[in-house]
């Protein structure tokens, strides 16, 4: 590695291997080597290796250093890997390959290849001394699962893995991938996963992860070490494999006497041509194949020196039936003739005209692909398009089809209005169902249910739809005014693998706060109706109406709620945290929005809804609303005044934890670290720079002589902000959190040395980690007894040794647990565990109170509530949402629970209200729980309602997808806090 080569071979120069740091120049092999983790091959002793690896996040040398050696032939890129450790018996072997990408993350070599140097996309293929494969594209979001071979051995001195990847098999559907030509560079990076001492290493260290594409080292193919060089040979002039008569095509730059080629052609993994060429010549050679029927096809070319080979290539891509296509079409479209016949409305003729256009289109490419073989590839294009097309016009006629089910039989209307469930995703072109006959609630006093109901424009515009409401009558009137509307609106799915048969390219979830509403035909719109029902309301059935009307035309349908007769309390029992961040809402706006308690106040009142905490956590924003003055006696005081009133506004609106630290990482702490921090003197009442009072702490600080516990201001602060938390009475959930998932040796001795301070500093001051377990140990530390919250992942709770130890410490000592979810967990069997994503059912955002339940712990967290996908970020507010389409930014709604509308307001989601949903639910088994310690009849039939079903939740990975057994189970406990039994008066 690091070489300066300078190779003469008659007239090739090889003057492209210059040094360059981390760089490794890979050299052909003659011979590959045997794939047995053995280090006996000739390759070896010539390869290139990759040494002196660093810490992640350049925090060192590690304990454990690792070696990789590297070198390739036309078929395949070989490593070997040696990967030192002092214990190996401690090495941990992993889990056999029984499921292909879920290994054992523990002792891990890691892979990451940028063919051709793109600084954009990658691949990640990793193995364990088991051999255990995990392989991912940065590309793709469905399984990837190229064909490489990997094996592993322990040794006395550590491990070693070899590796053997084709260079054919990192490519997708419709891209070529072909051996590397001599002289071309690569992304590259060689990282490692240490167990026993938690070490995470790297050949070219990176900072955020080891996925950096951009910061991957370079890889320079170099041909032969010494001897006769190979000759050059590329792809030129590609198209992905197609129908109709083609050519591929490669070009010969520097000849050998020798050369060969062999070309084979598969459908569905049967040969299907074979070509060879021999004695080929300097230039262009053209290698012709006609496809004319569907299915996957794959095309492999070979040049051969002599016996030996010195290039391959390989494309594939699936076609589609295309006449098959055409006929099923065609049947849709005779069974649809009959659901004309006895269908009146002035849109029947557009419709039957619409019908007879597409079978005549069917009719003219069907007959064009009955001869296939005298098809153009122009011709194919033509008619793949047009069957496209086709799929697309019957979509349409489909759903006019469902209109035309919908539409009522004794009277002429232009809309109509039916309800739907909230649990269902109404997307723009939904085929609905018959409705029930009305809409039925079931909820207690302090509590919100929601429902849906679908507009239908029957094909026309309809520029206005009003919607209103009665007040419900029963034992007593209840105010129209508990509803609330919103016009449901859509996220735009970036980078859709259209593999990926999951994923749409829009999902409903934005609830923009309207009353009257747009229709545009052939266009379902959905809205979404909240109702409250309002505290101490009486138990019993209450009945109203809810209406909708444009033009004189009128569309209304029952409501009928039950009032339990109870009430939830205001605030959630649940501890809860969302991280409410407002510096990239400000991005959004283009630094536009001045965060004051009175902006604050509105966006507070709208989450209080949500049972959530939304104290903002937030230094960016929130640190200048703390004053920090410099004393005569060279102390630091704060005025926290106004911060308390950003506090206090969030208690009052159901907030019941706070991010004491503003943030989660020691960013939280810059303001004590910056030279250009404000302050006021005290003495002169002129406002000063923080290097003015404490130049030589942040001298020190900056050279690496001093630490946080030095640091004049961050000890006067602390001291002043828990004395001060603790006159708020916010102490016990005013949580600490500087070192968010310490997953790395270097921030995790950090976070102990840190924590061990603070706990004898402020030993009042509540410490919190994600990503923390008393299990844990690293770098030969534990954390037991400088954590006051544990809060592992959610696939902790599915480790018994973990939730032992979090119930253990918290009946000693006092600890809390939490869990959190922050991207979604897969296990081997394909199940997921509940997060925030679009493309999931609500349920999967309405468990996780459910969970908390089920394995007790004190609250939880989802990352995250208002995060900004970059691509939403735009100069121009011309362009910016809601004006444009909201992007997910391929997170998949990881990190979006709200959205920034116009003028600073808050937008809520659905996927916020199905939370909600979860934390009321959390609430019946809270309150039953703590009526039952008053009541000494029916007691164990109680506690027996009290447990989580194995049907509703096994574990976090199998819970059921049906909200109907969760409001099964709810009913279940209404009945119990009903019975007189446990009834106690109304509970606020």
């Amino acid at each position: 590695m690091c070489k300066k080569v300078l190779i003469f071979q008659g007239v090739l120069s090889l003057s492209f291997l210059v040094a360059a740091e981390n760089r490794i120049n890979i050299y052909w092999a003659d011979k590959p080597p045997v794939i047995d983790a053995r280090e006996d091959d000739a390759c070896w002793l010539v390869a290139e290796q990759a040494k002196n690896f660093s810490l992640f996040k350049k925090a060192g040398q590690p304990t454990r250093q690792t070696e990789v050696a590297v070198c390739y032939d036309a078929d395949c890129l070989y490593l070997f890997w040696k990967l030192y450790d002092a214990t190996p018996q401690k090495i941990v072997f992993g889990n056999p390959e029984d499921v292909r990408d879920f290994i054992t993350w523990q002792d891990v070599a890691e892979l990451f290849l940028d063919p051709g140097q793109t600084k954009q996309h990658y691949f990640q293929l990793a193995a364990t001394p088991s051999g255990a494969r995990f392989d991912l594209s940065s590309k793709k979001s469905t399984r990837f699962n190229p064909d490489w071979k990997v094996k592993g051995a322990i040794y006395d001195w550590g491990w070693a893995l070899e590796m053997a990847i084709p260079f054919t098999e990192l490519a997708h559907q419709g891209e070529i991938r072909s051996s590397p030509v001599v002289g071309e560079v690569w992304g590259i990076n060689f990282c490692r996963d240490q167990a026993s001492l938690h070490e995470w290493s790297q050949w070219e260290p990176s900072m955020m992860s080891f996925h950096e594409v951009k910061n991957f080292g370079k890889a320079v193919f170099c041909g032969r070490k010494e001897g006769k060089q190979l000759p050059i040979i590329k792809i030129s002039n590609f198209e992905p494999l197609f129908f109709g008569p083609a050519a591929f095509f490669f070009s010969v730059e520097s000849p050998a006497p020798s050369l060969k080629y062999s070309f084979l052609l598969s459908r569905d993994g049967i040969l299907v041509e074979q070509k060879t060429g021999e004695k080929i010549e300097k230039g262009q050679i053209q290698i012709p194949y006609h496809i004319t029927k569907p299915g996957y096809w794959q095309l492999d070319v070979s040049v051969y020196e002599g016996k030996e080979k010195i290039y391959a290539a390989k494309t594939a891509s699936s076609l589609p039936a295309v006449a098959e296509t055409l006929a099923e079409i065609e049947k849709k479209i005779d069974r649809a003739k009959g659901q004309l016949k006895n269908f009146q409305h002035e849109v029947k003729p557009t419709i039957e005209n619409k019908i007879t256009n597409l079978k005549n289109l069917l009719s003219v490419f069907m007959g064009i692909a009955s001869q296939p073989e005298k098809l153009t590839r122009q011709q194919w294009r033509q008619i793949t398009t047009a069957v496209a097309s086709a799929e697309q016009e019957w979509k349409k006629l489909d759903f006019d089809l469902s209109l035309i089910n919908l539409y009522p039989r004794n009277k002429k209307v232009s809309f109509a209005a039916f309800p739907v469930s909230a649990s269902a995703k109404i997307y723009p072109n939904s085929i609905l169902s018959k409705p029930e006959s009305a809409v039925r609630l079931s909820l207690a006093g302090n509590e919100y249910e929601s429902f849906q109901m679908a507009l239908v424009p029957f094909w026309k515009q309809v520029s206005e739809v009003k919607v209103s409401f009665t007040d419900l009558t029963g034992p007593k009137k209840i105010s129209r005014t508990n509803f609330s509307t919103f016009r449901v609106d859509y996220v735009r799915l970036k980078d859709v693998d259209p593999e990926d048969k999951k994923l749409k390219e829009q999902e409903p979830d934005i609830l923009f706060p309207e009353t009257r509403f747009q229709l545009n035909p052939g266009a379902l719109l959905p809205v979404w109706v909240d109702f409250y029902l309002p505290a101490d309301t009486p138990a019993g059935t209450y009945k109203g109406r809810i209406i909708f009307s444009s033009d004189g035309e009128k569309w209304d349908w029952p409501i009928e709620v039950r009032s339990y007769g109870f009430n939830l309390p205001r605030t959630s029992s649940l501890e809860n945290q969302f991280w409410f961040s407002l510096y990239n809402w400000n991005k959004f706006y283009g630094g536009t929005m001045n965060y004051t308690p009175e902006l604050y106040q509105k966006h507070a009142e709208i989450l209080s809804r949500y049972r959530i905490s939304s104290i903002p956590s937030d230094w960016i924003t929130l640190w200048p609303k703390i004053t920090v003055y410099y004393e005569p006696d060279n102390h630091f005081s704060f005025d926290f005044s106004t911060l308390d009133k950003f506090i206090k506004i969030g208690l009052e609106n159901g907030s019941n934890t706070f991010w004491a630290s503003l943030g989660c990482n020691l960013g939280s702490l810059s303001p004590f670290s910056r030279t250009w921090t404000k302050v006021m003197d005290r003495k002169t009442g002129q406002e000063i720079t923080l290097d003015r009072v404490m130049k030589d702490w942040l001298d020190k600080f900056s050279r690496g002589k001093t630490y946080w516990d030095e640091n004049p201001m961050y000890r006067d602060f602390l001291k002043a902000y828990v004395s001060h938390l603790k006159e708020l009475g916010i102490l016990s959930v005013s949580y600490w959190e500087i070192y968010d998932e310490p997953n790395d040796n270097s921030r995790w001795l950090d976070m102990i040395r840190h924590h061990t301070w603070l706990r004898q500093f402020v030993p009042e001051l509540k410490l919190f980690n994600f990503g923390v377990d008393p299990t844990q140990v690293k770098a030969g530390k534990n954390a037991c007894g400088l954590i006051d919250c544990w809060a592992p992942h959610i696939d902790g709770l599915a480790e018994p040794e973990v939730l032992a130890a979090m119930k253990e410490r918290r009946e000693k000592y006092g600890e809390k647990y939490w869990f959190y979810t922050c991207g979604e967990r897969v296990n081997k069997d394909g199940n997921y565990a509940p997060f925030i994503t679009y493309y999931r059912p609500y349920i999967s955002v309405r468990i996780h109170p459910w969970i908390a339940w089920k394995y007790q712990t004190d609250g939880f967290f989802i990352y995250a509530l208002s995060s900004v996908p970059e691509e939403n970020v735009k100069k121009n507010p011309e362009e910016r949402w809601p004006k444009t389409a909201w992007s997910d930014g391929s997170w998949r709604g990881c990190g979006t629970l709200i959205y920034p509308g116009p003028d600073f307001q808050l937008i809520p989601s659905i996927r916020l209200a199905h939370l909600r949903d979860g934390l009321e639910d959390y609430e019946y088994f809270a309150l039953l729980k703590e009526r039952i310690k008053n009541s000494k009849t029916e007691q164990e039939e109680a506690e027996k309602a009290l447990a989580i079903e194995p049907e509703i939740i096994k574990d976090i990975y199998e819970w059921t997808k049906d909200v109907k057994l969760l409001e099964k189970k709810r009913e279940n406990l209404a009945k119990f806090l009903q019975s007189s039994q446990f009834k106690t008066g109304f509970n606020r």
